[in-house]
């Protein structure tokens, strides 16, 4: 195995530097400076390099760039609602093959037609799920897929694309499948129950659609759990992601406003979930502000 191709960080601001080599006997030069942390991997003709690039774009989009010199050849794939997720190359040859995005749920772009067929049969076979991909072999025929559920613990499955037969792993958690867990729903609606605000530490960081424990904690203890990307989430853009840091005020706002948009006088009390992994001063500032604005309401920070 020869190494073409690496990302280091510079040592002063802390971006991200992408450097290649034509070959081991040649130094490493610098093709992309990032100002955002970025990825890149070398093509399959071995003269250009996708990049997962916010350049010139508010999402991070998925770019094909010449090896030479760096210059952007054309996009290959974007969204307008959030960053460009996993890029998947075949893993022998480096062909493109697929493209994730998550914005509520995961949503796969194929460039490989056999792999989409054989992606939506899983998917068929299995229901409301969300698919990703663990490992594969080197031909492309054998898969290991998580199987993301939002009311069970995760299924890990093996999928022989050649007899199109899938076969059971394990679950993550196989002792919850005697329980009835709750469903999460990726949009708003009314419920009316007492409300626990579970805020995702950070605050660069996401929570995402799928099993988390916690979430079903509350929900089993009787209590309606809102998780909220609020700005300064990741995923959803350089400008959302900026706005974290200097935009507090904002962000107490859009906390207001998550728990009454719709919910209104429905929810009997509200409790205010601290996620311990960061932010935590700011989060009691926010709370204290929230027990002021909702007055009627009975407020706790756990």
């Amino acid at each position: 195995m020869t190494v073409l191709g690496a990302t280091t960080t510079h040592p002063e601001d802390g971006n991200a530097i992408l450097r290649i080599r034509d070959s081991l006997e040649v130094p490493w030069r610098e093709l992309k400076y990032f100002p955002y942390s970025e990825e890149g991997d070398i093509s399959a003709d071995n003269e250009h390099v996708y990049l997962r690039s916010f350049l010139e774009a508010e999402k991070k989009q998925l770019v094909l760039a010449k090896r030479s010199n760096g210059a952007i050849v054309h996009t290959l794939a974007f969204s307008h609602q959030t960053n460009v997720g996993r890029v998947l190359l075949h893993p022998d040859d480096k062909r493109l093959q697929a493209v994730c995005f998550t914005f509520a749920r995961k949503e796969w772009n194929f460039f490989d037609e056999s792999m989409k067929e054989d992606f939506l049969f899983i998917e068929q076979k299995f229901g409301d799920v969300d698919l990703d991909f663990t490992s594969r072999d080197h031909a492309d025929s054998i898969w290991v897929l998580p199987v993301i559920r939002d009311n069970n613990s995760v299924q890990y499955i093996m999928f022989d694309r050649r007899s199109r037969t899938t076969a059971h792993l394990f679950h993550e958690r196989l002792e919850l499948d005697e329980y009835i867990l709750s469903k999460m729903e990726p949009v708003y609606g009314t419920a009316p129950f007492p409300l626990v605000l579970f805020v995702h530490g950070g605050p660069w960081a996401r929570d995402y659609w799928g099993f988390n424990p916690m979430s079903q904690w509350f929900s089993n203890r009787g209590y309606a759990c809102l998780q909220v990307n609020y700005c300064g989430s990741a995923g959803f853009g350089k400008s959302y992601l900026n706005n974290g840091p200097l935009a507090t005020c904002r962000m107490i706002e859009r906390r207001k406003e998550s728990m009454l948009y719709k919910f209104g006088n429905e929810i009997s009390r509200i409790k205010f979930q601290r996620d311990f992994s960061s932010i935590c001063s700011s989060l009691v500032f926010i709370s204290k502000l929230l027990f002021e604005y909702l007055s009627s309401s009975e407020l706790f920070l756990l």
